[in-house]
Parts: structure tokens; sequence; C-alpha cells
């Protein structure tokens, strides 16, 4: 018996203790950008915390350097963010539970201890995957895992060209996925209206593909623990809104679900 199959047998006996529950819709979300360097995983812990006070129950998958330099309004155990993590195995699977807000640290890789990690989370009904910035196979992967995905992107002309360079790899890989953008650091917010619309309009005439405006960050906001949080709080209205489409029950079939892209 190969890993694979291994790993769905897990799954399936898993799946045997979690018959008959009534659970929400879980939604899975990526979060991505057109580079490296945008701070895609101080918003998401953000948003995520945004979130938890309006009733979701967040997970946040985060690749495990993600956290070596927080930034984010979110305060979390200074422990996360001493160094230490960096010395663990990387088949070690860390799962942290921060006044409800579930984290996940992961290598890209569904090891045992992954799935026995994973397949033993509940009270989750919304997932924050950070899938990294850029194009690469890690991005793309998580991108193919997630159900939407949002777009981060500060509003300089070069920043837009890099995020719809990624949309268009995007739809090349038939990765047609329902794009949500947000546009960071901007200096007003009609100037972040103008670039949304400048990238919306390059990829409907271009790829025919339209996007969805999220929200807009006001003077890189991500960057300051004492700024309004207005903004956060907005986008976290925006998502709460969307209608879910979502027909995943359980993190069994979350895991299916990853386990189709990474095995």
């Amino acid at each position: 018996m190969d890993q694979a199959e291994l790993l769905r047998e897990m799954v399936r006996k898993e799946t045997g203790l979690l018959k008959g529950e009534n659970r929400n819709a879980i939604e899975i979300y990526a979060l991505v950008s057109g580079r490296k360097g945008i701070v895609k995983t101080d918003f998401l812990m953000d948003l995520a915390a945004a979130l938890k006070k309006k009733g979701r129950k967040p997970l946040l998958m985060l690749p495990r350097p993600s956290v070596a330099k927080p930034s984010c309004r979110q305060e979390l155990p200074p422990w996360l963010f001493n160094g230490s993590l960096r010395s663990v195995s990387d088949t070690d699977v860390i799962d942290i539970d921060y006044e409800g807000i579930k984290i996940l640290l992961f290598d890209y890789c569904l090891s045992e201890a992954f799935a026995d990690k994973f397949l033993k989370l509940n009270d989750v009904d919304i997932i924050l995957a950070d899938a990294g910035g850029g194009i690469n196979l890690n991005t793309l992967s998580l991108i193919s895992f997630s159900q939407k995905v949002i777009l981060i992107t500060p509003p300089g002309p070069s920043d837009l060209a890099d995020a719809y360079r990624l949309v268009k790899v995007m739809e090349q890989c038939n990765l047609s996925k329902d794009v949500r953008v947000v546009i960071d650091r901007c200096p007003d917010f009609p100037s972040g209206m103008d670039a949304y619309d400048r990238l919306h309009s390059t990829s409907g005439a271009f790829l025919n593909k339209p996007l969805k405006n999220l929200g807009c960050i006001i003077n890189g906001a991500l960057a300051d623990k004492q700024a309004d949080e207005k903004e956060i709080n907005e986008i976290a209205e925006a998502v709460m809104k969307e209608q879910s489409s979502s027909r995943i029950y359980s993190m069994e079939q979350v895991y299916e679900r990853l386990m189709k892209v990474y095995l």
C-alpha cells in the first residue's frame, strides 16, 4: 500500500468518528500576491481576528517561515516569533489554538503527522491559507486547493503588473477561481479604487477574467499596530456577506481535497 493509500485510509477511519454531526459549510480561501514581500500573513492574522469577533471559526494555514516577522495588530504569543520554530524538524507539524484562532504551521507535505494533526481539528468554518507570493509550485498548489482567492497588492504600476501576471498564469493553468482583490498601502481611498479599476479592466480586456473588489488598506495600516481597524473590519464584513456555495462540511473532506493536489 503506497503513501497516498495509507493517508486515505486514515481519512476513512477518522471520518467514522464524525458521522451524524451537523456542521456549517467550510469555505477555503488562498491569499496570494504578485511577488514576495507583501504583508500577506499580517493581513491574514488581522482578518482572522476580525472574522472571529464576528462569529466565524477561522483556521490559518501558514508555511512555517511566514511567522518570522510579525507586524499585525492581532496579539499572538511571543514564543511563536522567537526563532525557536526554525529548529523544529521538517517532519513535525505544529498546531496552535490561540483565543479561538487556530493556526497550523506546515511544510507543504502531507506526512502522517500532518494528517493526524489536521484530521483532529474541529470547530472550523473558514480556512485562510497563505499561498505565498509570486509564481511557484507551492503557490499554484494552494490556489488549486482553495475555493476562492484573495489577491493583495500595493497600488504601484509594477505591483499591479505582478498581480496581473499571477492572474494570467492561473488562467493558463486552468485555475479559474473567483479572485477578490485587496489594494494595500493606499494613500487614500480614491487611489485604491483607481488601482483596482486598472487591474480589473486589464484582466477583463486581456483575459476575459472579472475580478471583485474586496477593499482597500489606507496608509499601510497593516504595518501599524495602532492604526484604525476600519478597513480590516470592512473587508471581514465583505467576506461574511459572500454567498457560500461550499459543499465541504468536515475536515475529512478538506483533507481529501488536499490529497488531490499534493498526492
